[in-house]
């Protein structure tokens, strides 16, 4: 069982950017990118479980996507050239 370490309290009129803030928390610390010259992205569990939510074809391409708008610039700029070498 997961024990974060702090539970979050969200409030209604900031709910939206809240949400934001947790999820790239969340995305920045469980996304794994591999080392320069390969091209591995490992996502989280939960990614998998709901993989059809972020694209059609519920593919790992699409769920990385979805992923870059909450990860760090360093981070996004090295799954944009993981993607771009993948394609």
């Amino acid at each position: 069982m997961c024990n974060p370490p702090a539970v979050l309290v969200f409030h209604r009129h900031h709910l939206d950017e809240q949400l934001h803030c947790a999820a790239s928390l969340f995305l920045r610390e469980t996304v794994q990118l591999s080392d320069p010259g390969k091209s591995t992205v490992g996502l989280p569990k939960v990614l998998q479980w709901y993989s059809k939510d972020f694209g059609p074809k519920g593919a790992a391409a699409e769920c990385a996507q979805a992923c870059r708008p909450f990860l760090a610039d360093q981070q996004r700029a090295h799954l944009d050239a993981i993607l771009s070498n993948s394609a």
